[in-house]
């Protein structure tokens, strides 16, 4: 295998080396590093000369752009005057949004107080109204039981005024100065009802008595449909209840017997 150097003539290099030290030849590095230095000057000079142009440029670009740039560092000044406005309104702004907050709470407190107290101002109405209204004697309700007609209508009004009694006649309600005032005009008004409800069922138990009545169709449309009437009889007048009740057994006895007499007489006039 064939090397790949060729060989070196080492004697031209020893005269090389000698013409040097004689200085009949040039040294060659010393050659090739002025040559190189005076290169590197060369580039200097013209970076020199480059920076120093583009300096005078840019110097000129600043002249030229000297009031944009007063323009916009007056911008920024401003801006800056009005942002340190907006910090201080901002501020203010929380303050104010906490002193808000607190009127807020306070109205809220404030806010559950009056509902709270309305509240029991309505329950305490209702229980007012309720109390008038159940010891109250009304003129509609006296006219109503004094003046009006017997009817199913009627039975509302008794049941209201038995409402009343019933409540004054609480040992508790006996007390109250109002209850002691109503009492005497709720007293008359039992009286009028009593009274009035007498003659109505006497007068229906004495129409049992007339020739060919049908007894249960006058018992079923009439007794029965008023027996609230007896009731309240019953509860505020025993008395009168008692003489209803014995008025209506005897009618309804005779009536009896006399139908007894009737048929048997009928029977003996057929044999």
């Amino acid at each position: 295998m064939e090397s790949a150097f060729e060989p070196v003539d080492f004697a031209d290099l020893q005269e090389l080396l000698e013409g040097v030290q004689n200085g009949t030849v040039q040294d060659p590095v010393a050659s090739a590093l002025e040559q190189g230095v005076a290169e590197t000057k060369k580039v200097s000079d013209s970076i020199d000369s480059q920076l120093e142009l583009l300096e005078e440029e840019s110097v000129g670009d600043y002249v030229k752009s000297f009031d944009s740039f007063q323009e916009l560092h007056q911008e920024i000044v401003a801006t800056d005057s009005l942002l340190e406005k907006m910090e201080r309104m901002l501020v203010t702004f929380q303050s104010d949004l906490s002193s808000i907050s607190d009127e807020i709470r306070m109205l809220q407190g404030q806010s559950l107080q009056m509902n709270l107290k309305l509240q029991n101002r309505r329950g305490l109405q209702t229980l007012m109204s309720e109390y008038v209204s159940s010891v109250v004697v009304s003129p509609q309700l006296v006219r109503q039981i004094c003046e009006e007609e017997i009817n199913e209508a009627y039975l509302g009004y008794l049941s209201e005024l038995n409402k009343k009694l019933d409540h004054v006649k609480q040992q508790e309600m006996q007390k109250l100065p109002s209850c002691a005032q109503s009492a005497p005009e709720l007293e008359k008004l039992r009286t009028k009802a009593v009274a009035r409800i007498k003659d109505f069922l006497l007068q229906k138990v004495n129409s049992l008595k007339k020739p060919k009545t049908n007894l249960q169709i006058l018992q079923r449309n009439v007794l029965v449909r008023f027996k609230s009437m007896t009731q309240f009889l019953a509860e505020h007048h025993g008395a009168v209840a008692e003489e209803v009740k014995a008025h209506y057994v005897g009618t309804m006895s005779a009536v009896y017997l006399k139908q007894q007499l009737s048929q048997k007489g009928t029977r003996l006039k057929m044999l």
